[in-house]
C-alpha cells in the first residue's frame, strides 16, 4: 500500500533520530565506562532515554493508524466525501433536496404505481419553479398534474415533449425564500408495458433508474414487487454512458434492506448525500424454477 506524505516523512524522521540516538549513546556509553562509573550508573539513564523514544515513536504510529482508521470510517459510515460534494453543490445551485423518496409498487403483470416526495430547501437564492425531465420510454412518464401537492402553495404543472423526454415544471406560489422548506409530492402511474411480466419464464430481467440531478442530503427509494417470490434484487450506480462506479455501487449494496411477504418482495436504499450526476439502479431478475 502506498504510504501517505505524512506518514513517509513521519517514518523518515524517525529513523533519522535513531541512527542519531545510537551514534551519540553508544560512544557516550564507552567513555563514561572508561571514567570510572559503574554499569549501573551509565545504562539506565541509557534505557531510560531509549524508552522515551520508542514509546514517542509508538505513539506517533498509533496517531497515523488512528488517523487513517478515521478517515476510512469517515469514507463508509458518513460518507465524508459525498457530504464535501453536496455542500459545495449547495453553494452552487442556491437550493438543495432535503429529502428525495420514490416508492415503486409493481404488480405480476407489469402494472405499476410511483408515488414521488420532494423537500425542497432554498438556501441562498428564491425558489419559485423546480424543474423534472422524464424519459420517455421508462416508468417516469408524468400522466397528470391534477395530484401535485405542496405545503400551503399554489403549484402549477406544465409540461412539454423535446427529443427523448418530456419536461415538467412546476411553478410555485408563492415561491420559497431563501431559509424556507416544503415538500412536492405527487404520483404517477406509468402506461402498460413499462415493465416486463414478472410472472413469465425464469430470466426475466428489469428495474428502475434514479437519477440525481441536484444536491439531494438523504435518498430513500423503495421498490415493492408483488405476485412474485423468486426473483433476486441487484443494485449498481453509474454515469449515464453506462460506465459504473465500484466504490459507489459496493456502498449502495451495502444499504440495501430487503423484507419477504406472503406474496410479494421489497427492497429499500436508504442514501446520504448521493452523487450528483449519478444513476441508482435498482433492478430485479427472476430466479429460473427449481427442480423439484
Amino acid at each position: 500500500m502506498a504510504q501517505s506524505t505524512g506518514e513517509s516523512r513521519f517514518l523518515t524522521a524517525s529513523t533519522g533520530v535513531l541512527g542519531l540516538l545510537s551514534s551519540f549513546t553508544a560512544p557516550s556509553f564507552i567513555w563514561q565506562l572508561a571514567t570510572g562509573k559503574s554499569a549501573d550508573e551509565v545504562l539506565v539513564p541509557s534505557l531510560v532515554t531509549s524508552a522515551v523514544l520508542v514509546l514517542a515513536l509508538a505513539l506517533g504510529f498509533a496517531f497515523l493508524e488512528v488517523r487513517k482508521l478515521r478517515a476510512e470510517l469517515n469514507a463508509i459510515f458518513f460518507r465524508g466525501p459525498q457530504r464535501d460534494a453536496f455542500q459545495a453543490l449547495v453553494r452552487h445551485f442556491g437550493f438543495c433536496l432535503n429529502t428525495k423518496s420514490i416508492h415503486y409498487v409493481v404488480e405480476a403483470d407489469g402494472r405499476a404505481t410511483v408515488e414521488y416526495s420532494f423537500g425542497l430547501h432554498a438556501k441562498r437564492i428564491p425558489v419559485g419553479s423546480w424543474r423534472r425531465a422524464w424519459g420517455l420510454d421508462n416508468s417516469q412518464i408524468p400522466a397528470s398534474s391534477s395530484d401535485v401537492v405542496i405545503d400551503g402553495r399554489t403549484v402549477v404543472s406544465q409540461s412539454v415533449t423535446k427529443p427523448g423526454k418530456r419536461v415538467e415544471t412546476f411553478t410555485l406560489s408563492p415561491p420559497l425564500n431563501p431559509g424556507e422548506t416544503s415538500t412536492l409530492a405527487f404520483k404517477r402511474r406509468p402506461p402498460p408495458g413499462t415493465f416486463e411480466y414478472m410472472g413469465s419464464t425464469g430470466g426475466s430481467e428489469d428495474g428502475i433508474i434514479v437519477p440525481i440531478e441536484e444536491p439531494v442530503a438523504h435518498l430513500h427509494v423503495t421498490l415493492e414487487c408483488r405476485g412474485v417470490d423468486s426473483i433476486e434484487f441487484y443494485s449498481r450506480a453509474q454515469f449515464a454512458d453506462g460506465r459504473v462506479l465500484e466504490d459507489e455501487s459496493l456502498d449502495v449494496s451495502r444499504r440495501l434492506e430487503q423484507t419477504r411477504g406472503t406474496d410479494r418482495r421489497t427492497v429499500a436504499l436508504k442514501l446520504d448525500y448521493p452523487i450528483a450526476g449519478v444513476e441508482y439502479e435498482l433492478g430485479w431478475k427472476k430466479l429460473p424454477a427449481q427442480p423439484a
